[in-house]
């Protein structure tokens, strides 16, 4: 409702972006799907729009693309679509990041969550907000440095992720936490 009062306001600023569904007239919406929603609400009659030949591969990484710069999404809702797309496109890492307009290390740290426990990755898809790309990192690197005593790693980590969904520990201070406990038990 707030795009649709801004579009009634100010107009339409940028066109969405569509790809021919293969049946005649009917296209598919690669990016401005809140836009098209925006002027339904409004009852508008037709929306401004830009046909592009995209397969399906460039049209996850271009709806991928959009939906990054939207600042509801989570971090880990960012994962997410970057886990989604195709070995292909995830194979050259520096032109995945720079076609997404990203930092190359930010998206190695989006990416971090893909090396964390499933306990940990199945709360996330439901409380997506509660563990930063940071604090992914983090975790990332606390297992990799303790590999070779992975399962206390691992046993510390769920007694500190678990402090965690409490609210008894904050996020960036859940690493630091599993590698002091780590600590005392070999003591």
């Amino acid at each position: 409702q707030s795009l649709a009062n801004s579009i009634k306001e100010l107009g339409l600023l940028q066109p969405i972006i569509v790809r021919s569904s293969g049946e005649s007239n009917q296209y598919e919406i690669i990016s401005g799907e809140r836009r098209y929603r925006a002027f339904q609400l409004l009852e508008k009659p037709y929306i401004d729009c830009i046909v592009m030949d995209a397969t399906d591969e460039k049209n996850s990484l271009l709806a991928l693309a959009e939906n990054i710069n939207r600042e509801d999404l989570t971090d880990y809702e960012i994962y997410l679509g970057l886990h989604s797309l195709s070995p292909e496109l995830k194979k050259n890492k520096q032109k995945l990041a720079k076609s997404l307009g990203m930092i190359r290390e930010d998206m190695y740290k989006y990416l971090s969550y893909e090396k964390l426990p499933s306990y940990i990755l199945q709360d996330l898809n439901q409380q997506p907000n509660v563990l930063s790309r940071t604090a992914a990192t983090a975790l990332k690197k606390f297992l990799t440095d303790h590999h070779n005593q992975a399962q206390e790693a691992e046993r510390v980590l769920e007694q500190a992720w678990t402090k965690l969904l409490k609210k008894e520990i904050e996020q960036t201070k859940l690493a630091l936490y599993a590698e002091k406990q780590l600590i005392q038990n070999q003591q």
